[in-house]
């Protein structure tokens, strides 16, 4: 295994590590282990993409966690081939966004470039690893945007600030 028909997703992990090789945990029980995995990551998620109390969530940060929950489909489906990852292509874009902007952290960039090579490499088993790094880049990058809900211009005022600003033209002389 390894190749791109490689079933990527987080529930394969599990079932490649604990019940095809060593069979330590049945079949069933592995099933509910995944779900259950999946649900605090998505319970998580869902946490950390709650609005914070007395600020306004901008269309654009609606978009964003939007976006990072279709990464997120990809890792946690039970089957995630890999043209599936596909879904994955907007949340690719805003991450590289976010790294060309400078608004990355630097284990965000790292997560970011692990992940893409996990996605276009057939060795080394790199395709087993492509859930879990989606999924950690997509909670580093919650994480960040909650800790700093308008910060580097996102907000729809600031925004609107830059656009008048740029939009002033010089007064002819």
């Amino acid at each position: 295994g390894g190749g791109f028909d490689v079933n990527r997703s987080l529930g394969n992990i599990f079932y490649t590590l604990l019940a095809a090789t060593h069979a330590i945990v049945p079949t069933r029980a592995l099933a509910w282990i995944v779900r259950v995995v999946s649900a605090l990551i998505l319970g998580y998620a869902g946490w950390l993409s709650r609005p914070i109390p007395g600020h306004a969530m901008s269309s654009r940060r609606q978009v964003e966690i939007g976006v990072i929950y279709l990464l997120l489909t990809c890792c946690l489906s039970p089957y995630s081939w890999f043209y599936n990852w596909a879904l994955s292509a907007p949340a690719m874009v805003l991450f590289f966004k976010r790294v060309w902007d400078g608004n990355a952290k630097v284990a965000e960039s790292a997560l970011l470039v692990a992940l893409l090579l996990s996605l276009v490499t057939t060795h080394f088993g790199m395709a087993m690893v492509s859930p879990v790094l989606g999924v950690a880049l997509a909670l580093t990058a919650l994480h960040h945007m909650r800790r700093e809900p308008s910060s580097a211009g996102h907000s729809e005022g600031a925004l609107q600030t830059k656009l008048a600003a740029s939009s002033e033209l010089p007064e002819p002389t």
